[in-house]
């Protein structure tokens, strides 16, 4: 019935003369007739001919790309690999030449997902011709773009950036009351009523100049690891260090393991619904705790074992089974997979990717050693002064922005040269215009381009601030909001978190986390060392899985030399989802910290 209501509907757009609409109704007839299978190939076939001759005649790239998606979808159907491969790789350079021609977050973050489905049709074909190689090439191809290497010089700014920063401090001065609403802070989790449509516009037309800004300042960026192969990723992994490159199949996800011994694909264990209901549960278990709940913690814990047991458990035995010990985890996730907190469900060290060509991207180096401490505080959250007052007395020489002086203005002048970012207070994750998402400062909220007012962010940005660290993105992982911007901007490590945090255990992580640096040990192991302190008081354990390290982990605070070496040595670099790690044995239990009594 759909493939002769869309063939009805080829004919009405073809008699109007309108040959792109006409071509995609013979695809939505080929894919029609495509679930027929076999008893329709024929159909199928001619439909896809008909779409062709639209797609030729009307000039459109898009039209072109849906049909060679389907014609590869036909030869796979068939068994023949080789015709499928060819289509799929025809849609994929398709898509990449329109994305060189594409900027804008808001774009890649609602309107792109449909260009990315040449490169899971690719994998699969790569996956069921069981050629491991071409595999990792279809994967790391279709990923490369979401992790950019900022080009050393910046831009100048330009009078036409100040004039368009200005117009947007002025219309962020004007609603920035309006657009306060509660339920986005560490200690406050009530419902808000939906903002008016006034409101609704404003914000939209905020989130245009925001792309406008982020564009003008912006430093010039090009695509990393295009033909970056297999061998060359075994090589670049540390020792010890184990990779995981997850991918989507009919049955759920599938998962490319490589190591310095081997690569081997993993078939699933664990349905694409399932992979849902996990992150379901544990938000549901973390949102209960910041409420109070004191069974929050063991709820979620149950969760994370049922995950780590199902993903993980077989790859890691495979992996000390034939290579010996594994230290550190890389994970690449796809689809669903980028939900999950894997750095709670691993036994060692993980930064979650972008792609591994992030694996190759070069330390950044800075001469500037500044850190910025930033916090707004109030009524409902008393322990933000607190925290700010215990860091500045751990690094007497960094700057202090507080209360009423953490204004926006304030904070663009102080973090251009400033090497270390922390800031504590309200956050807020917008998950349809991700440029939006924030941190509340005394005039409004702060975003990416405020972070990097010169298109060049801080190389750590730690943002003690509820839902800081939610990523939005497909299979190319072009993770927008916060960490994607701030790390597309050159951070080198983002700290954030992935769902409410509480104001008084905020705090104790905050410090903790500095103290250990402050000790020499690298940023992942002050991470793991902070979240053993959360896990003290029980009320407030489920805290430490809350935070987020994106990133690499191997990073040191400004003027701290290394004491020893990490056992995770450089292992991870790039993007990661939320991570937080096992506890540590050390040899001093000084950098701990007790968290502090609930306000």
């Amino acid at each position: 019935a759909a493939a002769q209501r869309a063939r009805r509907a080829a004919g009405e757009f073809a008699r109007e003369g309108d040959h792109e609409r006409e071509g995609m109704a013979w695809v939505a007839a080929g894919r029609a007739e495509l679930v027929r299978a076999s008893r329709a190939r024929a159909a199928g076939a001619s439909a896809v001919a008909r779409a062709r001759v639209c797609a030729r005649a009307a000039g459109s790239s898009f039209l072109a790309f849906r049909v060679a998606c389907l014609e590869g979808d036909f030869a796979f159907g068939g068994g023949d690999l080789a015709a499928a491969r060819r289509a799929y790789l025809r849609a994929a350079r398709l898509s990449e030449s329109t994305a060189a021609r594409v900027r804008g977050e808001m774009v890649r973050a609602t309107d792109w997902s449909a260009w990315e489905d040449a490169y899971p049709r690719l994998v699969a074909v790569e996956y069921a011709a069981g050629r491991t190689p071409a595999l990792f090439r279809a994967l790391e191809r279709g990923r490369a773009s979401a992790f950019e290497r900022v080009a050393a010089a910046l831009p100048r700014l330009s009078r036409e950036r100040d004039d368009a920063q200005a117009r947007l401090e002025r219309r962020l001065e004007s609603i920035a009351l309006r657009l306060e609403a509660r339920g986005r802070g560490r200690a406050s989790f009530a419902a808000s009523a939906p903002p008016s449509d006034v409101v609704q516009e404003e914000r939209r037309a905020v989130a245009r100049e925001l792309e406008r800004l982020d564009r003008l300042g912006a430093p010039r960026a090009r695509a990393a690891g295009v033909g970056f192969d297999l061998n060359a990723t075994r090589c670049a992994l540390p020792r010890g260090t184990l990779a995981l490159e997850w991918f989507s199949t009919a049955r759920g996800p599938a998962v490319l393991a490589i190591g310095k011994h081997g690569a081997r694909t993993f078939a699933p264990r664990a349905r694409d619904a399932e992979v849902t209901h996990w992150i379901e549960e544990m938000r549901y278990h973390a949102r209960a705790g910041a409420a109070g709940d004191p069974s929050a913690a063991r709820a979620l814990g149950d969760v994370l074992a049922e995950a780590r047991g199902r993903l993980l458990d077989d790859v890691l035995a495979w992996a000390r089974a034939d290579g010996g010990a594994v230290e550190a985890l890389v994970v690449v996730p796809d689809g669903a997979l980028a939900g999950l907190p894997w750095p709670a469900l691993s036994p060692v060290p993980v930064a979650v990717l972008p792609t591994l060509a992030a694996l190759r991207r070069p330390a950044r180096s800075s001469h500037r050693r500044a850190v910025l401490l930033v916090g707004l505080g109030g009524d409902d959250l008393p322990e933000v002064q607190a925290e700010i007052e215990d860091l500045s007395r751990l690094v007497p020489a960094a700057r202090v922005l507080m209360g009423t002086d953490a204004t926006v203005a304030r904070l663009r002048r102080a973090v251009v040269d400033v090497d270390w970012l922390h800031i504590a207070g309200h956050g807020h994750a917008d998950v349809d215009r991700p440029i939006l998402s924030g941190v509340r400062l005394a005039d409004r909220w702060a975003h990416v381009p405020d972070f990097a007012p010169e298109g060049r962010a801080p190389r750590v940005v730690v943002l003690a601030a509820c839902r800081t660290g939610e990523l939005v993105g497909g299979f190319r992982n072009q993770w927008q909001g916060l960490p994607g911007g701030l790390l597309r901007a050159g951070a080198e490590a983002v700290l954030a978190s992935l769902w409410e945090v509480a104001d008084a255990p905020a705090r104790a992580v905050s410090v903790a986390l500095v103290r250990a640096l402050r000790e020499g040990a690298p940023l992942g192991e002050a991470l793991r060392t902070a979240r053993t302190a959360a896990q003290a008081d029980p009320v407030h354990s489920w805290n430490a899985w809350t935070w987020g390290l994106f990133g690499r982990l191997d990073i040191r605070f400004p003027g701290i030399r290394p004491v020893r070496r990490a056992s995770f040595r450089g292992a991870a670099q790039g993007d990661a989802r939320g991570n937080r790690f096992p506890p540590v044995v050390k040899s001093s239990d000084s950098s701990r910290i007790e968290p502090e009594a609930r306000s």
